[in-house]
């Protein structure tokens, strides 16, 4: 069966919230697929089925005009035994929900025409509401969503949001295997819980001191990470990275576990690595990139960390 891919949301969070530009990559070394139950007793099994079921029955509540769901088959489907297997890791920032959305709506959207032709010709507005579909069935894990997590994994290609208006494929730098460049991930080994930490930085943004540091650090240096990111222009974008990396220290540092909070600090001091918030922080993965990898390596030796990405 189709798998569906984990994705890396490289840049945006939080900021995209308030209009700052986002990009996202798929991740292969996470994904799920549906399977079949052999033993509908085991407790994967049961645990996947149960929480599958309340999204069925949330569906069928909530109708969408752009792109129907057969809310009605999905269940039946999971009587019989269905559920969904992935090793995508839950609380860690590799969209283990949008994985869900994205394999639900794939399999149960009432389409005219084959879905692999609907998305291969999507215009920038069926693509909007293709988003905003797709949130509204990931706010049954969430309360609310953007939509662009199911949005990426569901089109398992780099996507660039750059307004609400526009979100369009795009292209990361050249993978090279010899590259210096590598984009890695570090495993805190913490789960988080990400409606907490939306809703404490949501009500930040309410006092108008801090949301003028968003309007005038966040969102500037995030657009600027992703810009000269895509243009492979090394110097700047890592210069941009660190501002982004001490904007969150300073003020967004309760996205960043305590313990790690000087392992950050340290990177960015020397220059070795630079870690910032992955996902809704907190836990999980924080990402990381660097221009030295065997350094980066031998400075962070005791911790898990995976490359995903060279160039």
């Amino acid at each position: 069966m189709e798998k569906y891919n984990s994705k890396i949301l490289l840049f945006g969070e939080y900021s995209l919230l308030y209009d700052s530009m986002a990009l996202t990559m798929p991740y292969e070394n996470y994904s799920g697929t549906w399977s079949v139950a052999k033993d509908k007793q085991h407790p994967l099994v049961q645990y996947s089925n149960d929480c599958l079921m309340k999204l069925a029955y949330f569906l069928a509540d909530h109708i969408d005009y752009n792109f129907e769901i057969k809310s009605q088959e999905f269940l039946k489907d999971l009587e019989n035994g269905l559920y969904y297997e992935s090793n995508i890791p839950q609380g860690y920032g590799l969209g283990s929900s949008g994985s869900v959305v994205a394999a639900v709506f794939s399999r149960y959207v009432k389409v005219r025409n084959n879905l692999n032709d609907v998305l291969n010709n999507l215009s920038a507005d069926k693509m909007d509401k293709l988003r905003n579909s797709l949130g509204k069935v990931e706010s049954f894990f969430h309360g609310s969503s953007s939509g662009i997590d199911p949005l990426s994994i569901l089109l398992n290609k780099p996507l660039l949001y750059k307004s609400k208006d526009d979100i369009q494929l795009t292209s990361l730098p050249t993978y090279n295997e010899n590259g210096k460049n590598i984009i890695f991930l570090l495993n805190t080994l913490q789960e988080r819980n990400t409606n907490e930490l939306v809703g404490k930085f949501k009500s930040l943004c309410e006092k108008p001191a801090y949301k003028k540091k968003l309007d005038e650090v966040l969102i500037p240096e995030t657009n600027a990470c992703i810009n000269r990111f895509l243009e492979n222009n090394s110097e700047a974008f890592y210069q941009h990275v660190n501002n982004l990396i001490e904007f969150q220290l300073d003020n967004m540092n309760f996205l960043i576990p305590e313990n790690f909070q000087d392992l950050v600090n340290k990177g960015i001091q020397n220059g070795d690595y630079f870690l910032k918030i992955c996902g809704a922080g907190g836990g999980g993965f924080i990402l990381g990139f660097t221009k030295d990898w065997d350094k980066t390596k031998e400075a962070l030796n005791d911790y898990q960390c995976e490359q995903i990405y060279r160039y």
